[in-house]
């Protein structure tokens, strides 16, 4: 059964090479979204089995309390993608629970690698009753 990845990436020309990337490997996309909001309404509807997330996102929620919001209320672990490779945003990361970290630019292989990891390793999972 084919994977469904959620990708949320603020930047369209980035999102659309890693959407043809995914896509080309066999991955289901949905988005790409190009915020959290759009992501998590779009969640609401298809559940994806993992969450390829920009950390900082031009948009009123960031990708952490994205990724947040992606486990808590629907069990979707997330890999983060940035630019910033700071101390701070990896403890953004940490905090978040993220699978992993990626720093852009990544090498197709490494992120290969690192979402079929993720997904053999950390699979969607029941969070339960949703308390909202």
């Amino acid at each position: 059964m084919k994977k469904t990845i959620l990708l949320v990436e603020d930047e369209a020309v980035t999102a659309l090479g890693l959407e043809k990337l995914l896509l080309g490997w066999g991955f289901d996309v949905l988005g790409p979204c190009l915020s959290g909001e759009i992501a998590l309404g779009m969640t609401e509807y298809q559940r994806p089995d993992l969450a390829l997330v920009d950390v900082r996102l031009a948009s009123m929620m960031s990708g952490l309390y994205l990724a947040m919001r992606l486990r808590e209320k629907y069990g979707v672990s997330t890999v983060f993608l940035t630019g910033q490779n700071t101390e701070e945003v990896r403890q953004v990361a940490r905090r978040a629970q993220a699978v992993a970290f990626l720093v852009k630019p990544v090498a197709d292989q490494d992120l290969r690698k690192t979402i079929e990891s993720a997904l053999e390793t950390h699979p969607r999972f029941d969070p339960g009753p949703a308390l909202d």
